[in-house]
């Protein structure tokens, strides 16, 4: 397709469909705007973690914590300690705004070969949302995560599969549904930044170094893998998890789908997924066999490993 036929199709179309998130909006009139979008943002994530969300007397964790409104907002829900981590974060201003709510929130930067500087088994249960599909090597992160938690403890997982409606997160400019499967990514970039400068008169920081040159969603502000619902999957299994609870969303209402319906097509029809998963940490200690039992194949079959006395 032409190329400037095709940016003026998206522009055409988007004419129709126009930006769908408001967070940029609210980031433009003020910080304090953002905070409360954020919070608001973090009252949805929280009740769709339905039936997992006790967070009284736990250590929480939030990675990717963004600018830190929806960490305030768990921190206010009781648990014993809040931590938020990014790799993009203003903590001091963070922290201010947990003050004005009386929260007392860590926030701590994102260590630069992605670890997060905090001992092993600190967090009775970690919280990521719209994160894991910006992180280049979602198996390293999950193991990352596996470390800091202790054992049982919880992984609340919200992300959007790159192949969904908005997956490759346009929405501060570009409105138009599956848009980054129906045209190139040369074309949607430009488009969207003509749009962000027309709709918001400069880039904002948040959006990355975008300018009249950028052909790549790598150009933008945040990464994306790209992983399909299956690809995450089996990413999370690898790293030790065990998925206890899967969930799909389109337009915040949960779908429901049949037990033969082939993964693949999931990522069409959703919005997002919402994971939870368990940390089973091995705890158990082996002790190797007498060397006698060694020697009888039926005495091997029916030997089980010690386990230390509680």
């Amino acid at each position: 397709m032409n190329t400037n036929f095709a940016q003026r199709l998206i522009e055409l179309l988007n004419r129709f469909f126009g930006p769908r998130n408001q967070y940029f909006e609210s980031m433009m009139r003020s910080a304090e705007e953002t905070f409360e979008y954020s919070m608001r943002a973090g009252a949805v994530v929280y009740d769709q973690f339905h039936g997992y969300n006790d967070l009284a007397g736990k250590v929480v964790l939030d990675f990717g914590c963004g600018g830190g409104g929806k960490t305030v907002y768990y921190a206010a829900q009781g648990p014993r300690r809040t931590i938020g981590v990014d790799c993009k974060l203003d903590a001091g201003r963070a922290r201010e705004f947990a003050r004005t709510r009386g929260l007392a929130v860590e926030f701590l930067p994102l260590e630069p070969d992605g670890g997060i500087p905090l001992p092993d088994d600190t967090c009775d249960v970690v919280i990521n949302s719209s994160v894991l599909e910006h992180v280049d090597d979602p198996g390293q992160t999950f193991r990352e995560l596996r470390r800091v938690l202790r054992p049982d403890g919880l992984l609340l997982n919200r992300w959007h599969p790159f192949r969904s409606r908005y997956g490759a997160h346009l929405w501060a400019a570009i409105g138009i549904p599956f848009a980054h499967l129906l045209f190139r990514e040369v074309d949607l970039v430009q488009v969207y930044y003509r749009n962000v400068v027309k709709r918001f008169g400069e880039i904002p920081r948040e959006l990355g170094p975008i300018n009249s040159e950028s052909t790549t969603f790598a150009d933008l502000a945040y990464l994306l893998n790209r992983r399909s619902v299956r690809e995450m999957r089996r990413a999370v299994e690898a790293a030790g998890f065990e998925i206890r609870s899967r969930r799909h969303f389109w337009k915040r209402q949960e779908v429901r789908y049949p037990r033969y319906l082939p993964e693949a097509w999931i990522d069409y029809t959703i919005d997002y997924e919402v994971q939870i998963c368990v940390n089973r940490k091995e705890t158990r200690v082996c002790t190797a066999p007498p060397r006698e039992k060694l020697l009888s194949a039926v005495a091997v079959q029916k030997w089980t490993p010690e386990l230390p006395v509680a």
